[in-house]
């Protein structure tokens, strides 16, 4: 005896090709077996469909093709305007770029850092990061983070206190000691953070608005035709542009925003 189920407005229909419950009771029991039989099917039929829903849902989260989306022209041009070459030291001609989206205090933001140095790596030159603020508001320090990264940046040392704050959790509690020996002038900085540096933090705060991020680290992969797709794994980028045999690049190739030592 097997048994085939159908939904309507949720509720679930059940359909013996051999016996109906009620021969069989007719036989084997009494109306009161009848009535929990019948329950035990309805019940099992929508522990059923549960699962099938939670089966898919799943799927659908693990299945790359479903999340890939072009941007609007509009939105896809300010992923990476000109003056975010110019500040994080990126070579305008690398073919791939991985747009990262997050905050200093994060720590799935931290791990992946690591993990993006080693593609940007291996990639030898083919693979660039770009970094885009995104403070979350639980995270009291980031914000702050963010600005004094962009305050260096307009002295040539953005990679350098991007790099510090990762290795430091986001700790901004010795930040001004770290510029100085890394020969940065507080006194510009200070004043950076408080007018351009904040426009900057702004901006991608905003633009992280208009693209719906609502958690970091939030991935775009942005190709050489213009194409734009949110990625959820660094794993599909090593599998889709890195090959086994890659060999790591330790030169000027991670500039893009990552220290090769």
């Amino acid at each position: 005896m097997y048994c085939t189920h159908q939904i309507y407005c949720g509720k679930v229909e059940l359909m013996s090709h051999s016996l109906q419950p009620k021969t069989w009771l007719s036989i084997h029991g009494s109306e009161k077996d009848e009535k929990l039989a019948n329950s035990i099917f309805i019940v099992g039929g929508i522990l059923y469909f549960c699962l099938l829903g939670i089966m898919g849902f799943f799927e659908r989260q693990s299945s790359p093709q479903q999340h890939t989306s072009k941007l609007p022209q509009n939105l896809r041009s300010s992923l990476i305007p000109d003056f975010i070459f110019q500040r994080q030291h990126i070579q305008k001609d690398g073919k791939v770029f991985i747009v990262e989206f997050g905050d200093y205090e994060c720590g799935p933001c931290q791990s992946s850092h690591t993990e993006l140095k080693k593609i940007v790596q291996e990639s030898g030159g083919k693979i660039q990061a770009v970094f885009r603020h995104f403070p979350l508001p639980m995270h009291k320090n980031a914000r702050k983070a963010s600005l004094v990264v962009e305050a260096a940046a307009e002295q040539g040392k953005f990679r350098e206190m991007h790099n510090f704050f990762f290795r430091n959790g986001g700790d901004i509690s010795h930040w001004e000691e770290y510029a100085k020996s890394v020969g940065l002038d507080l006194d510009r900085m200070k004043f950076a953070m408080h007018s351009s540096s904040y426009q900057y933090v702004h901006a991608d705060m905003e633009l992280g608005k208009k693209l719906k991020i609502s958690t970091t680290p939030t991935f775009y992969l942005y190709d050489s035709n213009g194409e734009v797709i949110q990625i959820y794994s660094l794993d599909s980028i090593r599998s889709a542009y890195l090959s086994p045999t890659t060999t790591p690049n330790t030169g000027d190739g991670c500039s893009a925003e990552v220290d090769c030592d």
